[in-house]
């Protein structure tokens, strides 16, 4: 095929592409493509598996995908994109530091997952940055319309569900609950009852808390300043009352650790930055005297103490044991589930706890030690240095809500879930994502604004 006629074959096949992207606003006027944003975004919060995860942040992604191959309007101004760029270049380095790690960790070959899981998640982040400057001011509010909408029911559902004892749940699976199959036959039990714990809506408070910086920003984006004080404080209440009703002690914490960081670095920026990354580099460094002495001390056969929270310290103890084998480079990536698989029969703890490493050490610093060992820890540590680095320089309005998601970080990882766990990390990257969508579509007035009342502050 003649080239001239090959470039017209492939104009023809893009144009209508180009024409629903773009040229008529077709990708977010129909409520068909709406949907599925808010479907995608709403599976983040009944996050059971890490497909679910990884499809919810797909299916957002891909407006902004299309939208940065079809469009070429780029709206250009200087927004710290020096500092974005350095952290580009940690984000890439971390991923071949981690592919290297596992190799010299002397993992199985699956390991080799998790540097290509992070790989994916990044790639994610760059696609959300580069096209979001290309939607029109039209797309821009079906955009936040739908992650607020979506964010506000999300939320509304959670309370409800904490407040009744998860009736939703039990109303909606009870149908499918009393069909049963017993012998040949269809059996309808109607005395069945659907038994929902309440820790299967940890992973909710996690997507809420997470999603609650974001949110409060592109409230005031969207919203004139007096609704969006409104909106903000019923945001706060409505997430707040469904975090404490829920039995995640960590999510609470976490949850006012970033409310805090969000009001100290609106009122004093700079000493926030630092403070968040002080207590960062501090959470690796104290980690395992801490967990030891907290051990020694008795503290997991105190009954008044949690349950969960009295086996995490005996899971504590023992991750340090195991560390103590293999100091310097850790076990791999990603790898205390293989590890705990392939345990011994465990010997029981005075306290009645097994002493096993279980799927995850519940304390990413800790974990951190124990699969990347003092070298990776120290990289690991440098990196999320580099990633609050990147939160921190789009602009103040935007980087105090960042430093607001990553101090809500830093407290669910001392007792949350697994440094690697796929739904956790795409769950935190679709928060960054929509921290970039609120960083490239604030008005370019804020942006001013904000930048000249923060070179007069400092």
């Amino acid at each position: 095929m003649p080239r001239g006629e090959e470039r017209s074959v492939l104009r023809a096949f893009a144009e209508p592409w180009q024409t629903l992207a773009v040229r008529e606003n077709w990708l977010l006027d129909r409520p068909t493509l709406i949907a599925v944003i808010a479907i995608g975004f709403a599976i983040a919060f009944e996050l059971t598996t890490a497909r679910l995860a990884l499809v919810s942040l797909a299916a957002f992604t891909i407006p902004f995908a299309l939208a940065l191959r079809f469009d070429r309007s780029v709206e250009n101004f200087d927004d710290g994109g020096q500092k974005r760029a350095s952290w580009h270049l940690a984000a890439v380095a971390g991923v071949l530091i981690l592919a290297c790690w596992t190799a010299v960790a002397d993992a199985p070959l699956f390991a080799a997952r998790t540097p290509a899981l992070v790989a994916l998640l990044i790639a994610a982040i760059w696609i959300v940055e580069r096209g979001a400057p290309r939607f029109g001011a039209l797309q821009r509010q079906h955009v936040i319309r739908v992650i607020l909408l979506t964010y506000a029911l999300c939320a509304a559902f959670s309370l409800i569900e904490e407040a009744t004892d998860h009736l939703i749940k039990q109303l909606l699976f009870w149908p499918f609950r009393i069909i049963q199959w017993e012998h040949g036959h269809v059996v309808l039990s109607f005395s069945h009852k659907v038994e929902i714990t309440a820790q299967k809506s940890n992973l909710n408070m996690v997507a809420l808390i997470f999603f609650v910086a974001p949110v409060l920003q592109l409230l005031g984006i969207l919203c004139s300043p007096s609704a969006a004080r409104l909106a903000r404080a019923l945001t706060i209440a409505v997430v707040g009352i469904a975090v404490l009703l829920s039995v995640n002690l960590t999510a609470k914490l976490a949850l006012l650790a970033g409310l805090l960081a969000i009001l100290a670095a609106k009122r004093w920026y700079k000493a926030t930055v630092f403070a968040t990354a002080f207590v960062w580099l501090l959470a690796f460094a104290t980690v395992i005297p801490l967990a030891k002495a907290i051990y020694s001390s008795g503290a997991q056969t105190d009954a008044r103490l949690p349950y969960t929270l009295r086996h995490r310290i005996v899971i504590w103890d023992h991750t340090i044991e195991r560390f103590v084998q293999r100091p310097l480079l850790g076990v791999g990536p990603g790898m205390t589930r293989w590890h705990f698989k392939r345990e011994k029969e465990p010997a029981y703890d005075r306290s009645g706890f097994r002493r096993t490493l279980e799927v995850y050490a519940h304390n990413i610093y800790l974990q951190a030690w124990f699969e990347l060992g003092m070298i990776g820890t120290v990289i690991l540590a440098a990196f999320g240095l580099a990633m609050l680095a990147g939160m921190t320089a789009l602009h103040p309005r935007s980087g105090a809500y960042g430093i607001g998601l990553f101090a809500s970080v830093i407290v669910l990882g001392m007792a949350g879930y697994g440094l690697f766990t796929p739904w956790l990390l795409a769950t935190m990257t679709m928060a960054i994502a929509l921290l970039v969508i609120a960083h490239a579509w604030e008005p370019k007035r804020a942006l001013q604004a904000n930048g000249a009342s923060r070179a007069s502050a400092s």
